[in-house]
């Protein structure tokens, strides 16, 4: 009797191949989208579906458009189908902002359908790009345009609900980074509690606070991989409303770490 790798419950006639077993329906909908099942294992999957469902537990979805969920309550965000009473049908696909290195909301395959009127309709893309993930998704299609008139000429723009939910989405990155700058300047207020500490142990010690990594090791690829994306979130060149006082800081600790 086949028996699912994750919850080891036994498998009926369906049942999902994997590299070295097979997966249950329940267990699926804890898989991303871009997870290829026959190259993933047991340990891994399990790890992936502990992690999807504990992000599908703790989601809570304020605004939608299309196949997009924002929670602005946790600073993440879902693309999944729309199911019953407009919440998501699929449980995969969560995102926190803090693992964004790329995010991009925009309209695509902008046409005009109408005869004897203009009726500008397009497709609404999202492009999410993390350390693990580079995927667009499509959703939301034939939203109308907004049409305007000026001396006799037509002016088309993206459709209101889409400027509304980028603006939520740019508010929700706002939210993360004024947070993480608070965490920062605590972690830097309490450098000196640990003094008797040997002094490269405080060393280590603040310079992972300072780049929001756990207290444990890191391979030099994670430490590499922070620093890029603490990097692009807080450099004066591309804040210019942040100071470059924290990018000294960060190069400091990389520094250290490094």
């Amino acid at each position: 009797m086949k028996v699912c790798s994750v919850c080891e419950k036994q498998l009926g006639m369906i049942a999902h191949k994997t590299s070295d077993g097979f997966i249950c329906d329940d267990c699926l909908k804890y898989v991303p989208a871009h997870i290829k099942l026959k190259e993933a294992d047991e340990k891994y999957l399990k790890k992936i579906c502990q992690l999807g469902q504990e992000r599908a537990e703790g989601f809570e979805a304020t605004a939608y458009l299309g196949d997009l969920y924002l929670d602005s309550v946790h600073g993440m965000f879902r693309c999944s189908k729309k199911g019953k009473n407009g919440t998501p049908l699929l449980l995969v696909d969560v995102y926190k902002i803090t693992e964004l290195r790329e995010i991009g909301l925009y309209t695509s395959n902008i046409r005009n359908i109408g005869s004897n009127r203009p009726k500008v309709i397009c497709d609404v893309k999202l492009r999410v790009v993390t350390d693990k993930v580079n995927r667009e998704y499509l959703i939301a299609k034939s939203k109308n345009c907004l049409i305007s008139s000026a001396n006799g000429e037509l002016t088309c723009t993206e459709p209101a609900d889409v400027t509304m939910i980028r603006s939520m989405f740019n508010q929700m990155i706002e939210d993360q980074r004024d947070g993480m700058m608070k965490q920062l300047g605590e972690i830097i207020r309490m450098k000196e509690i640990a003094e008797n500490k040997p002094k490269h142990l405080q060393d280590k010690e603040w310079a992972l606070g300072v780049m929001f990594l756990a207290n444990k090791e890191h391979s030099e690829d994670e430490i590499k991989s922070q620093y890029r994306k603490l990097s692009k979130m807080f450099h004066p060149d591309v804040n210019p409303d942040i100071s470059g006082e924290y990018m000294e800081t960060l190069n400091k600790a990389y520094s250290i770490l490094r």
